[in-house]
């Protein structure tokens, strides 16, 4: 086979056609469940029994994920791990199936690396009007996420102000920084 056309030599060929036979034997990805707990990806969610197509690069079907979304809504009202008493008897006004319809027809955009749910008005809990997906990382900011990374809303006089040392003092141990109180504020607190 010495064919100058050929792209592939003889011997590369040969590993081609061994590689294809023992593709069977290719172990199969892995999805992290916990500590030493995996779970492999094989297209379908097998979750309680179901059969639906992957979501994303999860190993849930879009059905199970979002009962996991669930799931840790009710944990949170609930404070079942004793970490979120401020969510304590917040509204709920969904049912698990009301929130998989919701869900179904708002998925978040395919944009969004790692989507959670928001309420937009965290006293009004979790009612189908009050809620939406937001990106985690900017949920995780809590009341500073409509703040614009620049500036800085003091918790107790409420300004939104330029993030700067004329505005906050100085802390390298802080977050991005600087304290979180304004100096105005951190003026009276100390007296």
């Amino acid at each position: 086979m010495s064919d100058s056309h050929s792209p592939l030599s003889e011997k590369a060929t040969v590993k081609v056609a061994k590689h294809a036979a023992e593709s069977s034997m290719v172990p199969l990805p892995t999805a992290r469940l916990g500590p030493k707990r995996t779970r492999r990806l094989r297209g379908t969610c097998s979750n309680g029994g179901c059969s639906r197509p992957l979501y994303r690069d999860t190993a849930d079907c879009f059905r199970c994920w979002v009962g996991v979304k669930w799931t840790s809504i009710i944990q949170r009202i609930a404070n079942a791990n004793g970490h979120c008493s401020s969510y304590v008897n917040l509204p709920l006004g969904f049912t698990r199936e009301q929130f998989i319809d919701w869900a179904t027809k708002n998925p978040p955009p395919r944009w969004m690396a790692r989507p959670s749910i928001d309420r937009i008005v965290p006293q009004n809990g979790y009612a189908p009007g009050n809620i939406r997906w937001l990106e985690m990382r900017l949920n995780a900011r809590g009341s500073q996420r409509d703040v614009p990374l620049s500036r800085r809303a003091c918790p107790l006089c409420l300004r939104v102000l330029t993030l700067n040392a004329e505005n906050f003092h100085r802390n390298r141990s802080a977050r991005r920084g600087f304290n979180t109180y304004c100096r105005e504020c951190r003026s009276k607190q100390n007296g």
